[in-house]
């Protein structure tokens, strides 16, 4: 992607070159272009007709978005400049006619390079060339040199200016050029040893490939050197491909706003890939158990799975013979025979990467079973034995109906499949439906359980069925990237050489929604299908207002935000709204009011949905400064609500331990006096009230790690509270850190109470993180330009990381965790701002600031840049939601008596 600036002047140069060399050589060439590509070359294309192919991708839907690469608009513009010079629009095409070769090569850690090859035998447009050739005349601008090498003349062309050199030769009436000299040397060694060891002597099963005759283009991949291609991109080198096959062939077909490649790939018996011949392709369901956040996920299937585990063995001691040790030593030391699980494995496995906010992504296993109660017998046996090797009992939590068991024995995953599925530092289990899980965290089982429960799956996502529909419905392997999803962490892992690259790019890169890569074994190869889907990008470059999908004015002004809440009725999303008059109301999404009642004061808790009864209905809990209430979606109150209070509420929330729904209901008073009832309203005992020394910070909140249940209740004075269910202090608690607090607190869960790490933020900029057993783990004062500078903390709307926020009177600056600036703006007012974060995935990011004084909110996308010219009429944080499969975004926002939802 580099020297674009020489582009003009290499094609130039090279219809010149046809001009010059015609009448001597006009002859046909007697060498075949495919001897000419070295055998270090990642990748070949191939085309016979190059120009139609270039012409359908730039009028394709795609192009909207690749156009806007530099690089690749330098290019269009280069070939339709050349057609202008010449006169004739047919110049290029006709230049191009007995087709192309274009080879890729890796020529440093962090750089790459390709090589044209160009048969110069027929061209019949000298009029064309002899204009440009005037056009040439007069330029001032090219230096041109020759060398020898190995008896070869290599031409070199500069620009003047230095930006860059092409090298080219001329061999047998064939063209060789390329801006990496010293790839135009390993041609010429090539050529000197008769054409022995070149990338496709070394393939030559690839030439012979049944091809398509009307398609895009062929692609021919060598797989270890296209693995070190890839690295050139990546900080510190991935072995992503290693080991996996020995050579790719495909056909590329570009539609709309879909890249398509089909083919085949040939292995041996040390690649991976292997170990699935002769398996027949099969079709699983995973997608269901697949979250919309994952980043990317892996599908081994196969139609026996004892036939793989034996093909797993012996590449293992081919390719890898120290982990085969290392399997037989674990299988030793734990008594664990690994044969018995692949007696009740079904049709296949699944690989899950998500997200996290810590360095490494969460990981988790779905196993298909042929006998799911033998599964889970096998497995809690295996459990039970470790635990009594250990002299320590099984760890069991109960959730959302389901049972999840600690394996107490790290990487289980890695040493019974293989090293792709490492990062099982710790291993919990649990059965759904036919399958069993497996989780590096009790953690991620539970955020997959709500996943499922809410329809966040791919399996639920329109945009992904859509997609899926072109790829292959039987496989042996698949590996399906969400491109949203995979941003965030991508983006960590690039060499720095290449992060302005992937920056300045980001948003066309990311528009390249979804990819699958698929092999079905056939005979002795794989058929093999790549597939690219393209969306939109989520935000135009050019700044263009909101839709505005509803406006209403109603009675009195509104002083809560808008609560978005579910309908359980057909899951559409309704707001939940009090005016100044203390009505309490709910709204449909398009802005009808459905109903609303008074209560006794205004709502001081957040809003928050139960399923009282259990029975999938839900109602709506908040507070007032005097009454606990429960709310039907009809406005009626639910039995004993609502229930008076003697004291003045401050905060309140809903706990609800294992998601059985036996709902507990945390409140505190404006003392700070904590008090804990239980789903009929009863308070519990050691909570009478649980009193603490001073006014609380924010909402007390619970966790739950390892099976134990604990309330966090930090007060204004920097004293941290951590009690249990019956509201006795935990060891190391109270602990007092300094500052003052308000705001939010960020959870970063672990495997223990030592691992769980909370933040939070003073408003001097002191950046504290304790664990739960009352270790300070780090304090960090964070730069304050100016004593009235302000912190805050601001965690994204899912809790799962934050951003930092500071307000220097009018100047507010919100930066990420690791303190790199993301977004600093001034505003007219120097009132305390409201920041909102919403973090949907890594390449999917909101900010909301609302400015209560004035009455906008300014939305921005994760660059930093407002969405809209002109900000949203809002005194109130803002409801915001994100459809994915409609890749829409929904705002509900008030300001005075006027409720508004607008959508972009």
């Amino acid at each position: 992607m580099k020297r674009t600036s020489l582009l003009i002047t290499v094609i130039i140069v090279l219809l010149v070159l046809v001009y010059l060399l015609y009448d001597k050589y006009y002859q046909k060439s007697t060498t075949d272009l495919h001897n000419l590509v070295p055998e270090n070359a990642s990748l070949v294309y191939e085309n016979k007709k190059p120009s139609e192919a270039w012409n359908k991708l730039i009028e394709s839907e795609i192009w909207g978005t690749l156009g806007q690469i530099p690089e690749l608009n330098t290019f269009n513009t280069t070939l339709a400049g050349l057609d202008s010079m010449s006169g004739n629009k047919g110049l290029v095409a006709n230049s191009v006619g007995n087709g192309i070769l274009i080879s890729v090569h890796k020529i440093s850690n962090t750089q790459f390079d390709a090589v044209l090859y160009l048969d110069l035998s027929n061209i019949d447009n000298q009029k064309g060339i002899g204009k440009i050739l005037d056009e040439l005349q007069d330029s001032d601008k090219l230096t041109t040199s020759n060398r020898t090498y190995q008896n070869f003349k290599i031409t070199e062309i500069s620009e003047n200016d230095r930006s860059g050199t092409f090298s080219y030769l001329i061999h047998d009436n064939l063209f060789i050029g390329s801006f990496t000299s010293f790839l135009i040397e390993d041609v010429v060694r090539l050529i000197n040893s008769n054409y022995k060891n070149g990338f496709f002597s070394k393939n030559n099963s690839l030439v012979n490939m049944p091809k398509l005759s009307n398609d895009d283009g062929n692609v021919y991949i060598e797989t270890d050197h296209f693995n070190g291609l890839i690295n050139t991109f990546l900080e510190g080198g991935q072995d992503i491909m290693e080991n996996f096959s020995r050579s790719m062939f495909y056909d590329l077909s570009v539609e709309n706003n879909k890249v398509l490649f089909s083919g085949f790939t040939q292995t041996d018996e040390k690649d991976f890939l292997h170990t699935l011949l002769p398996q027949n392709p099969q079709k699983n369901n995973f997608q269901y158990y697949v979250s919309n956040k994952a980043s990317h996920f892996y599908q081994i299937a196969f139609e026996s799975s004892r036939a793989w585990h034996d093909r797993l063995k012996k590449y293992w001691q081919s390719a890898d013979p120290r982990f085969l040790q290392d399997r037989i030593r674990f299988s030793t030391d734990h008594d664990y025979d690994f044969d018995n699980m692949f007696t009740w494995l079904g049709k296949g496995i699944g690989l899950v990467n998500l997200p996290s906010s810590s360095p490494t992504p969460h990981r988790l296993v779905i196993m298909d079973t042929r006998d799911i109660t033998e599964a889970m017998n096998q497995l809690n046996r295996f459990s039970e034995s470790l635990a009594t090797v250990q002299n320590d009992s099984v760890y069991i939590e109960k959730f959302s109906g389901l049972t999840i068991r600690e394996l107490k024995v790290g990487d289980f995953p890695m040493y019974t499949f293989g090293p792709l599925f490492t990062g099982f530092e710790e291993t919990f289990y649990t059965s759904m439906d036919d399958f069993i899980l497996f989780a590096e965290s009790i953690q991620t089982i539970k955020e997959l359980v709500s996943d499922i429960e809410n329809e966040n799956t791919l399996g639920r996502s329109v945009s992904y069925n859509k997609f899926d529909a072109n790829t292959l419905q039987e496989s042996n392997f698949k590996l399906v990237v969400n491109t949203s999803g995979l941003w965030g962490e991508m983006v960590k892992k690039v060499n720095p050489h290449w992060e302005p690259f992937f920056q300045e790019n980001a948003n066309s890169m990311r528009s390249l929604r979804y990819m699958s890569f698929d092999f079905s074994a056939l005979d002795d190869s794989f058929y093999s299908s790549i597939a690219v889907q393209y969306e939109k990008p989520d935000f135009s470059p050019e700044r263009k207002l909101f839709e505005t999908d509803g406006l209403i004015a109603f009675n009195y002004p509104f002083i809560t935000k808008p609560y978005v809440v579910k309908s359980h009725v057909d899951n559409s999303r309704e707001v939940f709204l009090q005016d100044s008059a203390n009505y309490v109301m709910l709204v449909s999404g398009s802005g009808e009011k459905l109903w609303q009642r008074k209560v006794d004061g205004p709502v001081v808790s957040d809003v928050q949905q139960v399923d009282y009864y259990a029975n999938g209905k839900l109602q709506y809990f908040f507070t007032t400064e005097r009454s606990m209430h429960i709310i039907d979606r009809l406005g009626n109150n639910v039995e004993e609500f609502p229930m008076t209070l003697d004291y003045t509420v401050k905060y309140a929330s809903v706990i609800d331990y294992d998601k059985s729904k036996r709902y507990r209901f945390i409140v505190a008073d404006e003392r700070g006096n904590l008090y804990l009832y239980n789903k009929e309203g009863v308070n519990l005992e050691g909570w009478t009230p649980h009193r603490i020394s001073g006014r609380l910070a924010f909402q007390p909140f619970h966790l739950r790690i390892r099976g134990r249940d604990v309330i966090v209740a930090i007060q204004n004075d920097g004293t941290v509270n951590v009690v249990n269910r019956r509201g006795e202090n935990m060891p190391g608690f109270p602990v007092k850190v300094e500052g003052r607090f308000e705001g939010q607190a960020h959870v970063q869960p672990g495997a223990d109470l030592s691992k769980t790490v909370i933040t939070i933020l003073s408003k001097e900029g002191r950046l504290i993180k304790f664990n739960l057993t009352g270790e300070v783990v780090s304090t960090n004062q964070l730069y304050r330009p100016t004593q009235e500078s302000a912190f805050n903390l601001v965690v994204d709307a899912l809790d799962k990381t934050y951003v930092i926020a500071r307000q220097d009177l009018n100047r507010l600056v919100i930066m990420d965790r690791d303190k790199n600036e993301l977004l600093s703006k001034d505003y007219l007012s120097d009132e305390e701002l409201i920041v909102q974060y919403y973090n949907f995935s890594g390449s999917n990011q909101i900010y909301a600031v609302t400015d209560p004084v004035q009455g906008f909110t300014y939305i921005y996308n994760m660059e930093g840049n407002l969405i809209s010219s002109r900000p949203i009429d809002s005194d109130q944080a803002v409801g915001l939601m994100y459809y994915e499969s409609q890749r829409k975004y929904e705002i509900f926002a008030v300001t005075g008596n006027t409720f508004r939802r607008l959508s972009f």
